[in-house]
């Protein structure tokens, strides 16, 4: 005659297996993190490779991070680099995608209405988004407050920021210390930053000082 399960045994094995699901979970959890942290190293190379095709047609110009004299268009760094990847330089919460836009993080879930300078995150405007672009690159907001500069003026790109995490569309280093910063820290307590020669790298959670953005440290 066959054996059956008793409801004592019964209840130990779904027991012995909801331990083993709550052992796992973590697990799971922090590895799907690390994956999205992988996929957003490999969009900003692929932004990188953008940048470089921008920096080729415009006479070692680098994309001014905002320049208000430029049609509304065309003004944002997101905006200038969004005809050498349409995918890479806009998202689909933003005009379904069919416009520049300040570009997803794979990490970027639950920020709309994060405090950040003197505003908060809404996805429903093109300036916020998942990244930041050193604005030592040039910045026009109404006058010129870093004038648009060339590759060749920094003189250590592979230790100088052009792009990274980031909740809104520039990035000083007095910007990431405020008291809403315009940093976030999405991917295990940590960043991606794109340096000026064009590699990226995660770093974990760290104070910025202005070496980090300026053209000669």
């Amino acid at each position: 005659m066959r054996r059956r399960f008793t409801l004592i045994e019964l209840l130990v094995v779904i027991a012995i297996i909801a331990i083993l699901a709550s052992m796992l979970m973590p697990a799971l959890a922090s590895a799907r993190a690390k994956a999205r942290q992988i996929s957003c190293i490999s969009d900003l190379k692929q932004r990188s490779i953008c940048l470089f095709l921008y920096v080729d047609d415009s006479a070692e110009a680098l994309p001014a991070t905002r320049w208000d004299e430029d049609v509304a268009t065309n003004r944002f760094w997101y905006q200038k680099l969004y005809a050498y990847s349409q995918p890479m330089f806009s998202r689909p919460t933003y005009g379904g995608g069919n416009s520049g836009s300040n570009p997803a993080c794979p990490s970027m879930a639950g920020e709309d209405g994060t405090l950040v300078g003197s505003g908060s995150v809404s996805y429903s405007n093109h300036n916020w988004g998942g990244f930041a672009m050193n604005q030592e690159t040039g910045y026009h907001n109404g006058s010129v407050v870093n004038a648009n500069a060339k590759t060749g003026e920094f003189k250590k790109p592979s230790q100088t920021y052009a792009m990274s995490d980031a909740y809104y569309y520039h990035m000083t280093a007095g910007l990431w210390t405020t008291t809403y910063p315009f940093v976030v820290f999405r991917h295990n307590n940590g960043l991606n930053i794109l340096f000026m020669d064009g590699h990226a790298e995660w770093r974990g959670r760290f104070i910025a000082t202005s070496a980090l953005f300026s053209k000669n440290p």
